[in-house]
């Protein structure tokens, strides 16, 4: 007899809700929360987006970045120095950075693996360190 297949299972292709502008469509992987404009929060999702939210406004997020092409995992705020630049990582390998008054992503880098975690250098306001 001859078997059937290989053997090995095939990998099921996820499946993409829609992006929503208002809310995130999957699991939240990670949050940040403004140290000097205390009512914004920035959230990443693995519905490859990056939402931010003005806490004192109900409802909506007032701002969403979409150009990652994999899970978001990590955000992070900068110092007190650059309150309004945002840090993000994903599992598509780069990182970007992001000026929070507008919709455009600024710079991005791309890595030789997915994304764990990303900081500011706390001593450097242009640096910042990301584990993959």
């Amino acid at each position: 007899p001859v078997p059937a297949g290989t053997g090995k299972k095939k990998k099921k292709k996820a499946k993409h809700r829609a992006v929503e502008a208002a809310h995130h469509v999957d699991a939240v992987l990670g949050l940040s929360w403004n140290r000097t404009a205390r009512q914004l929060l920035a959230s990443a999702s693995a519905d490859r987006t990056v939402k931010l939210w003005d806490l004192t406004r109900a409802g909506e997020a007032i701002r969403s970045y979409d150009s990652h092409k994999d899970k978001v995992q990590a955000v992070q705020w900068n110092g007190p120095q650059d309150p309004t630049t945002l840090l993000t990582g994903s599992y598509d390998r780069t990182v970007r950075v992001w000026d929070s008054r507008t919709s455009d992503v600024q710079r991005g880098a791309t890595l030789g693996a997915d994304v764990e975690a990303v900081r500011w250098d706390p001593h450097d306001i242009f640096g910042f360190y990301v584990r993959c």
